[in-house]
């Protein structure tokens, strides 16, 4: 349901044909919802949260959905808005590779040519060996 709000509200705007249908119904979706296990309501609030600073449904909507968060738990965080940042994942040793790759250290595969291309702004490429010597 979020994300079929959210997408239609950013592809249609004020003429969005899904949010009016769930909104209707939102209250006692939420009044079901509420009843999740404590571990999941921080998740649900964000949710909210969202949907309430990025205006997806009015405010007389999400008003009593946001009401029946607080009243189950006062203390529930994510309401304020925008969802956690997700940091990125690095693999082991791709910030070795970043730094040898810049500095130049980086080798090649097995049968392939370092090479680098002004044309690309110094953002350096492997070639096959094979596209060097035709004989090989």
């Amino acid at each position: 349901m979020d994300s079929i709000c959210r997408h239609s509200r950013a592809k249609y705007g004020e003429k969005d044909p899904y949010v009016g249908r769930f909104a209707r119904k939102l209250e006692g979706t939420f009044q079901s919802l509420v009843e999740c296990p404590e571990e999941d309501l921080d998740s649900m609030a964000r949710v909210v949260g969202v949907w309430t600073s990025r205006k997806i449904f009015p405010p007389a909507v999400i008003t009593p959905v946001r009401q029946l968060i607080i009243d189950r738990d006062p203390n529930v965080t994510g309401l304020d808005g925008e969802p956690k940042k997700r940091k990125k994942k690095l693999t082991p040793g791709s910030a070795e590779k970043r730094k040898a790759r810049k500095t130049g250290e980086l080798q090649p595969p097995m049968g392939m040519t370092y090479i680098s291309n002004p044309d690309t702004h110094n953002k350096s490429n492997f070639i096959s060996n094979h596209n060097l010597n035709p004989n090989l």
